[in-house]
């Protein structure tokens, strides 16, 4: 019998090497960000050059483009200065950055634990959630 040397086993979690965590946000950002690109094949930004402007302007946040709003109107007297200002910084930009950090960064672990057919699967659910994710914002900006 040949006895299996150590190196094959997994390594333990105090022992992994420090950048162990790239290369799942690497496919977690490809996963977001490769389904918003969906309305310019598919969507209503074929038709106007103002809304694809504007698209592009919240691209970076997209993925919590939907939640984050409506989270900040149901938390708006629990954030501090949310309730006396009506800009768009605490009504849009805030909260879509925050569920779009929380998103991204569940969304890291979730890939770096998964290995094999189960990791290209749950990118490919991320992938289709992020597409209909920018279709509704698109048809929000042509309506």
């Amino acid at each position: 019998m040949v006895a299996s040397r150590e190196s094959e086993s997994p390594l333990p979690v105090e022992r992994r090497q420090r950048g162990w965590w790239w290369r799942p946000l690497g496919w977690t950002l490809t996963a977001l960000y490769g389904g918003q690109l969906v309305p310019f094949v598919v969507g209503p930004l074929t038709d106007c050059d103002h809304c694809v402007g504007n698209y592009l302007k919240f691209f970076v946040f997209l993925p919590g483009a939907v939640i984050g709003p409506w989270l900040g109107d149901l938390l708006r007297d629990t954030i501090p200065g949310g309730g006396n200002g009506n800009g768009d910084w605490w009504r849009y930009f805030l909260p879509a950055f925050v569920v779009y950090v929380g998103l991204l960064f569940s969304a890291t672990i979730l890939t770096a634990q998964w290995r094999g057919r189960w990791r290209w699967i749950w990118l490919g659910i991320l992938t289709a959630l992020s597409a209909a994710n920018s279709l509704v914002v698109s048809a929000a900006l042509r309506a």
